[in-house]
């Protein structure tokens, strides 16, 4: 009787010790499928992420292809600078001080003016006003021709819009032409020191100084 009782009673701790396994067993079963789907969930979303970044890694490639918004194509530029005694006064306190105008000619160079309110830093500063021009990066450098190859012409207009002070020379010459290689380049711009005398007093219109820029290509 006893040793019946015994194999009854490893039967039934048998029969627990199985049933607890086998709900051990559901129960890691449970959470690896429950690890799988938060896995999958996870691929999903980085997959979804990736589609977004390419996305906008297109629209910036795209961006970056088009020419600048503000950045006008024309071979004769007015440029208008207003409250413009407010601009030289900005250039007494800082003598690094200048106004840039960046535009896109008809064949797709793009040129910097830099002008200097009260002059730039050498002999002629607080006596005349500087100017200068160079090519910069722009959005077509890999498709035009290279040295850009121009006349450039400055002038400064009075109150009637007339021709006050002028400038003139040639992109191709020697001394001119690195400053207007294919950007990016480390020369300075080439232009004049003493394009307009301070001495005249504000001979502008309220306030407001106009400079005209002129290109002429050279005819192919």
């Amino acid at each position: 009787i006893l040793s019946g009782g015994l194999l009854k009673h490893n039967q039934e701790a048998v029969g627990l010790h199985l049933d607890l396994a086998l709900k051990r067993i559901t129960l890691q079963d449970e959470k690896l499928q429950s690890q799988g789907c938060q896995l999958k969930f996870q691929e999903t979303e980085m997959k979804i992420q990736a589609i977004q970044i390419s996305k906008i890694m297109e629209k910036l490639n795209e961006i970056e292809k088009k020419p600048e918004v503000n950045s006008p194509f024309t071979d004769h530029l007015i440029w208008k600078i207003n409250q413009f005694s407010d601009e030289k006064q900005k250039a007494k306190n800082d003598c690094d001080y200048t106004l840039t105008k960046c535009f896109y000619t008809s064949r797709g160079h793009k040129l910097e003016i830099v002008l200097y309110p009260i002059g730039d830093n050498g002999s002629r500063r607080n006596k005349n006003m500087a100017i200068y021009a160079q090519t910069v990066q722009g959005s077509f450098d890999d498709t035009i021709n290279w040295p850009m190859e121009a006349i450039i012409e400055f002038y400064a207009l009075d109150r009637s819009g007339n021709r006050r002070s002028y400038i003139s020379f040639n992109t191709n010459q020697t001394a001119y032409v690195t400053s207007f290689v294919k950007p990016p380049h480390t020369a300075n711009g080439y232009g004049i020191d003493h394009f307009v005398s301070l001495s005249n007093g504000n001979p502008y219109r309220n306030d407001t100084f106009t400079v005209e820029v002129m290109i002429k290509y050279k005819e192919n």
